[in-house]
């Protein structure tokens, strides 16, 4: 790349936000292991959204379920089981259906086999947020272009 600078704010520029189909609130087990579960479902694909896999990558911390992204609603709900919460503040987890690739591209997976967004995801995400996002959004910028691994 002879222009990082300029890839980043073109992709920044033209990044539209993931398309979500539909999301759902869960409240979940405090003792399941959510990543096995959704690995285990055959044809699902999923990963925690960059903002919520910000924590991973920078001090960030963000209010709130975690958040993931799915490929199918209903596979991920069988997964998962759990109780649906109306009040999104009270529950564990928040399920966003997409078909976005960019979602599932070049997640890093920790040694429990969680699912991150990239970190470049993380920063597409949060350059397009609010003021704090945003300036979590210059240190993510700053590790992109840096190369930095977690």
């Amino acid at each position: 790349l002879l222009e990082p600078l300029r890839l980043l704010d073109s992709l920044a520029r033209e990044w539209k936000g993931n398309a979500v189909k539909d999301r759902r609130a869960l409240r979940i087990s405090p003792t399941l292991d959510w990543g096995r579960a959704l690995t285990s479902v055959p044809g699902l694909k999923w990963a925690v959204t960059g903002e919520s896999s910000a924590r991973r990558y920078t001090a960030f911390s963000q209010g709130g379920p975690i958040q993931i992204a799915v490929s199918s609603l209903p596979l991920a709900l069988t997964a998962l089981g759990g109780t649906p919460e109306e009040v999104r503040s009270f529950a564990d987890m928040e399920l966003l259906e997409s078909g976005e690739a960019g979602l599932y591209f070049a997640n890093e997976v920790d040694e429990t086999g969680q699912r991150w967004a990239s970190r470049l995801q993380t920063w597409l995400e949060f350059q397009a947020g609010d003021a704090r996002q945003q300036e979590a959004a210059k240190e993510l910028r700053e590790q992109v272009l840096k190369g930095v691994n977690p």
